[in-house]
């Protein structure tokens, strides 16, 4: 199976500084309201040189008052219905309802082992990379949004 996808993540950075802009703050003004001391981490993020995380998202927009899911992919939900899990417990929902085995998912996502998926599953990966949660989406025929932030939008 090859994964034949427009990323939506591709958009974050200028979406990043859309709403840094329209909110009237500087790049380290919104790093100080997230407690980011470096500067060149927020340009980094603007420039799409540094990959955000779920949670780094959440953070920022939470700080600059828009929705995550359109912050990460751009996009917008009349409704949202939030699912309080965590993103692991997710994962592992998702690939039980494709039918998906570990093995199978992480050979789709190009991974030598399932390994791979055990650890995302069980936690011990902190922070979910949101390139990966888009491809991850794809595969199970889910949303990103509902797979980063437990946002399903009606």
């Amino acid at each position: 199976m090859t994964l034949r996808h427009q990323s939506s993540v591709a958009g974050f950075p200028a979406r990043l500084k859309k709403a840094r802009l329209a909110a009237g703050l500087t790049q380290a003004e919104l790093g100080q309201r997230i407690g980011i001391k470096v500067k060149q981490v927020m340009t980094k993020l603007e420039r799409g040189q540094t990959g955000p995380t779920a949670e780094r998202v959440a953070e920022l927009a939470a700080a600059l008052s828009v929705a995550p899911a359109w912050l990460a992919f751009g996009h917008q939900c009349d409704k949202v219905m939030a699912s309080p899990e965590g993103w692991q417990a997710r994962l592992r929902e998702g690939r039980t309802r494709a039918p998906l085995q570990q093995s199978e998912l992480a050979q789709l996502l190009g991974y030598r082992r399932a390994a791979a998926i055990a650890l995302l599953e069980g936690g011990w990966v902190k922070y979910l990379d949101l390139a990966l949660a888009e491809k991850v989406a794809v595969i199970l025929g889910t949303s990103p949004e509902w797979l980063a932030f437990g946002h399903l939008c009606k």
